[in-house]
């Protein structure tokens, strides 16, 4: 949440909401603000690539991790990093992160695997979703997306209007000023 009020994704008076309500719920603070719809998954994914400079994983496209994806890094050091690889190549692995300290790890997952790393950015929803399937505490990897509301359009509201078309010409004006 802290990183969502440093890009502007909330306004302090909604972060100390989300803090205020985590601290009495005892609720994540990430959780506390989704559930208030003060902050989307989605939204929060697309910072971090945009500030990461990394590309978004499609969060379509994590469907099945392969027992090549979760061995290739020990399953202990991808909980803890919060480091999962997602697909693995004879040279590359790569791997999904949801925030920027997981960046430190990937020197070591390079290390543990002996192959280049590369990462994309998942949500957190999606990381703990991932991260639920690894622990055998999920056997699939669905993630609840929740989407940003719709905006609401009063009809009976009128922002501006355009003038009246000017039918009259020039001669039927000057007749009348006469």
């Amino acid at each position: 949440i802290n990183f969502a009020l440093e890009r502007a994704l909330v306004s302090a008076e909604d972060f100390k909401k989300v803090k205020a309500l985590s601290k009495e719920s005892g609720k994540p603070p990430y959780e506390v603000a989704i559930d208030l719809g003060v902050l989307t998954d989605i939204g929060l994914k697309k910072s971090m690539a945009d500030y990461l400079g990394l590309p978004e994983m499609a969060t379509d496209s994590i469907v099945d991790l392969t027992d090549e994806c979760t061995s290739v890094i020990p399953k202990r050091y991808a909980i803890e990093n919060r480091i999962v690889p997602v697909d693995v190549t004879a040279k590359e692995i790569k791997v999904a992160i949801s925030e920027p300290t997981a960046l430190r790890s990937i020197g070591g997952a390079k290390l543990i695997s002996g192959k280049a790393v590369s990462a994309v950015v998942i949500s957190p929803a999606e990381m703990t979703s991932l991260l639920a399937y690894i622990k055998g505490e999920s056997q699939s990897i669905r993630v609840k997306t929740v989407l940003p509301p719709e905006p609401t359009i009063d009809k009976n509201v009128v922002v501006a209007q355009a003038p009246a078309p000017i039918s009259a010409s020039i001669e039927e004006l000057s007749k009348t000023n006469k």
